[in-house]
């Protein structure tokens, strides 16, 4: 998912596939990055909820939401192997990406409303 490695910084969000997506509000290039931080956010507290995959929105945190440096730091922050920690993240981030494309297929507005509501 090319957004990841832009997810901690703003300015990068700009150039983002999820730039032109519909469920991305705002006007200014930063707004539409805080609408996409935000957006990544929300679905990595919706992995956070689940014990099966808690782990995977640590890690996910812990690299794009609040980075703690490099992966191997990271996983070793973490208290886990660089391949497991690898496993997670890889996880977490198809987890994210599945959860961003049922919002946009279920017409999900900026807001997270649905259109109908």
């Amino acid at each position: 998912m090319a957004c990841t490695k832009s997810a901690a910084l703003p300015h990068s969000l700009s150039a983002s596939p999820l730039a032109i997506s519909p469920i991305v509000a705002g006007a200014s290039p930063s707004e539409r990055a805080a609408a996409r931080r935000a957006l990544w956010v929300q679905a990595n507290d919706a992995l956070r909820a689940s014990p099966k995959t808690a782990r995977q929105a640590r890690a996910v945190a812990a690299t794009y939401l609040e980075p703690l440096g490099t992966q191997e730091t990271v996983a070793r922050e973490l208290g886990l192997p660089f391949s497991t920690y690898r496993r997670h993240l890889v996880a977490g981030i198809e987890q994210i990406a599945a959860i961003l494309y049922r919002r946009y297929a279920d017409g999900a507005s900026p807001t997270g409303a649905s259109p109908t509501e």
